[in-house]
């Protein structure tokens, strides 16, 4: 069993290396212009390169690094070789690469750079063309895909203006709905009615009532101060509520984006909207409410 698995492993280790292997016995690669040519033909090996979809930059500026292997096959590349890479299309500024390396006759090296403040936020898809002048090789080409985001500080500033809006409209809503509670609670004791057990009750209530409309005092200012514009317990569950749905909105629509495009109308639009959704949310919550209510002046108080 121990010579089966030794033979069995010699054999599977031949095959792999005979199939990295150079075409054996071919010819090296010409140019165009000799009598016999020969051209040899590139294929991205994409096995051993780095991912054509180079991962989003998002928000970062320092260049990357990038490397691909191209194998060579119908004939041996030989040590002199004028294959070149060039870099056409969008984002095409960004990206460097040296000169190619040859690896045994059989591969080449393409090593570069990629850098993000050379090409707009959003995505761009520049084409990769690798060649020969002379024609010792075919053309080969194939597609990088680069990603990236606007700076911070514009996303910031829309995510802080838009929070302070909506704060503003949180704040308008939990004051009409004070003061319409306010304002019930205040007619439902002026339509309190006291128990009667004849005419002379009756009518005594009926001059009381008279009175009472005749005489009706103002309601305090101060307290109905209080309740229009909510104590501080009231601005801090606001403030926190509407901090955390405006926190979560920007962390969801721009952080983790891979693209996000100031000049465009979506990602703007879309992270405002989510901002301004989540920040009223967070701050008409329940326990803002619950907070605005305690707020409302005792049964005292409204008299």
């Amino acid at each position: 069993m121990p010579y089966r698995r030794f033979v069995g492993t010699a054999a599977l280790t031949v095959l792999v290396v005979l199939s990295w292997a150079p075409d054996a016995g071919a010819a090296p690669c010409t140019a165009d212009t000799a009598p016999a040519p020969v051209a040899g033909v590139l294929a991205l090996d994409t096995m051993n390169s780095d991912d054509v979809a180079v991962p989003s930059f998002k928000h970062k500026t320092e260049p990357t690094d990038v490397s691909f292997v191209l194998t060579v096959t119908g004939c041996t590349l030989p040590a002199q070789h004028d294959v070149g890479a060039e870099v056409r299309g969008g984002g095409s500024t960004a990206v460097k690469f040296t000169a190619p390396k040859r690896r045994g006759g059989g591969s080449l090296t393409l090593d570069g750079t990629v850098d993000p403040k050379k090409f707009d936020p959003g995505e761009h898809k520049p084409r990769v063309r690798v060649s020969s002048p002379s024609g010792q090789v075919k053309l080969q080409s194939f597609t990088l895909t680069l990603q990236r985001k606007e700076p911070p500080p514009w996303p910031v500033v829309i995510t802080f203006l838009v929070a302070i809006g909506a704060v503003g409209y949180a704040y308008l809503v939990a004051r009409t709905a004070a003061v319409e509670a306010y304002d019930k609670k205040r007619a439902e004791q002026d339509n309190q009615t006291p128990a009667t057990t004849g005419l002379s009750d009756l009518l005594l209530l009926t001059k009381m009532r008279e009175t009472r409309k005749a005489n009706k005092p103002k309601p305090d200012r101060e307290k109905v101060k209080k309740v229009k514009h909510g104590s501080l317990r009231m601005w801090v569950f606001v403030g926190v509520g509407a901090t955390i749905g405006a926190g979560s909105a920007f962390a969801a629509s721009y952080l983790s984006a891979t693209t996000w495009d100031l000049p465009g109308i979506v990602d703007p639009g879309t992270l405002a909207g989510a901002v301004a959704t989540a920040a009223v949310g967070g701050a008409t919550g329940p326990m803002a409410k619950a907070v605005m209510a305690a707020d409302l002046p005792k049964q005292e108080d409204t008299r």
